[in-house]
């Protein structure tokens, strides 16, 4: 693992000059399996190469990528984001500064997922990766709960049904 932030140092220090922007591999080490984001101040041409393990081979992958243009004019224009090889479709907003793109639901059966993105000007971008796990007919799997939430709720109702049984029952007597 500290192999792997030693090559990205050295990766990313080694950028050469804008003007013949190389590759850069980033892996993306906040990827915890089901989310992880993602973040570059850039000046120039770039390109980048977001890597990230998904915990099983088949799942669902969705991503989200913004930028923001530092000053007025030119804006952080992306020549492409593609994620596995598929385009991120662009997002309509109102600042001209701001641009936004995501992809949803993109079926992957590898391990190693890259997200390249491309393009030039002066400003940031970022964005987020989530996995969503398939069962062996495509369909997502549902999420499970954590054995910490099924103690609160079986507390919880345990705590209710204590309360309503301790609740005294109206007693009427009618005199005659």
């Amino acid at each position: 693992m500290l192999q792997a932030y030693a090559a990205a140092i050295a990766a990313i220090v080694m950028v050469p000059a804008a003007a013949n922007a190389a590759v850069v591999v980033v892996p993306i080490s906040d990827f915890d399996g089901e989310f992880g984001s993602f973040s570059k101040t850039v000046s120039g041409s770039f390109s980048f190469e977001f890597t990230f393990a998904s915990p099983e081979d088949d799942g669902l992958i969705s991503a989200s990528v913004t930028s923001t243009t530092v000053g007025t004019r030119p804006p952080l224009a992306f020549t492409s984001i593609l994620l596995n090889g598929e385009a991120l479709t662009p997002i309509a907003g109102s600042d001209p500064l701001t641009q936004s793109f995501k992809i949803e639901d993109l079926f992957t059966s590898s391990a190693t997922n890259v997200l390249t993105i491309i393009g030039s000007g002066k400003g940031s971008f970022g964005g987020s990766i989530a996995f969503q796990p398939v069962d062996d007919s495509g369909n997502p799997q549902p999420a499970v709960p954590e054995p910490a939430s099924w103690a609160m709720m079986i507390t919880g109702f345990g705590l209710v049904g204590g309360a309503m049984r301790r609740r005294s029952s109206v007693r009427m007597s009618y005199g005659i």
